[in-house]
């Protein structure tokens, strides 16, 4: 059944860790994971979705990316600011494909900027996400037990990439995190997986971690100790970073970590919050 869900935005949630938590969960007294049915409303428009969310407390939430790749904004957490940041829609349609729901099979494709059908809705996926750097993600959402699984189409709505993950994070410099499927029903963060892939569908290299980011300015950030839940044990964890090759670019685990941005990443370390260079200099403070 689908549902009216009210959306709150936080960024420490599901599959990816971009910024430190609007708020805190820790003092949550009921979470819960799971996968749904809902329905959005973006401009006016329904959106109807098949998505993981997280429940806290009887209030639902999402990623702030994913809201971001719904919306075909920028969504940005400015943490000494407690706010989040959301760009204006781009208003250059010119060579922008609109996704759109067939009304008989509730699957989705792709429009120009006109209204004309460039990308059929299709039996092989149920939902289609924006295109990021030629390539759209794509998602069979009939497949509930085991979990939902994820692949990528090009422009000619060609099947590039097989449709085998249980989660994917769009490309970025030609490089995407995929997690391999959980093999039972619901979510079973102890056994994640997550690796990287390029454009051809092969392994950028032979490692795995238990949580990855996306990469950015050359790293991408690993969980390397806990569960990469968003749970109240969030203490427990530690993050790092790694190469483009794979291997640890630091030896220094963080209790926060997230992407770099014009040569800086914030992270707490040791308690302490503040910031690093991407020779993995530690400075205290905001920047």
């Amino acid at each position: 059944m689908k549902k009216f869900i009210l959306i709150c935005f936080m960024v420490l949630i599901l599959t990816t860790i971009t910024a430190f938590s609007i708020g805190s969960i820790s003092s949550a007294k009921q979470y819960i994971a799971y996968e749904a049915n809902f329905t959005i409303e973006i401009d006016g428009v329904e959106r109807n979705f098949y998505h993981p969310i997280v429940s806290i407390d009887d209030k639902a939430y999402v990623a702030l990316t994913d809201f971001a790749s719904w919306t075909g904004r920028t969504a940005t957490w400015l943490p000494e600011q407690n706010k989040i940041r959301v760009a204006e829609r781009n208003n250059d349609m010119s060579n922008k494909l609109i996704i759109y729901t067939d009304e008989v099979t509730g699957h989705q494709g792709f429009k120009d900027s006109e209204g004309n059908i460039v990308i059929e809705a299709k039996d092989e996926y149920t939902n289609v996400y924006p295109f990021k750097e030629g390539l759209a993600m794509v998602c069979d959402a009939r497949r509930i037990n085991p979990s939902p699984r994820y692949g990528f189409i090009n422009r000619k709505g060609d099947l590039v990439i097989p449709i085998k993950y249980g989660t994917a994070n769009d490309f970025q410099n030609g490089v995407a995190a995929v997690r391999t499927p959980y093999p039972n029903e619901g979510f079973d963060y102890t056994n994640d997986c997550w690796t990287f892939i390029k454009k051809d569908g092969s392994l950028l290299f032979d490692k795995e971690f238990k949580w990855a980011d996306s990469f950015s300015e050359g790293f991408a950030c690993i969980l390397t100790q806990g569960i990469p839940a968003p749970t109240s044990d969030d203490g427990n964890k530690r993050y790092s970073y790694i190469d483009l090759s794979g291997e640890r670019a630091t030896d220094l685990e963080f209790e926060k970590a997230s992407r770099f941005k014009n040569g800086y990443a914030n992270v707490i370390l040791n308690g302490v919050e503040g910031y690093i260079d991407s020779q993995f200099n530690f400075y205290e403070g905001k920047r």
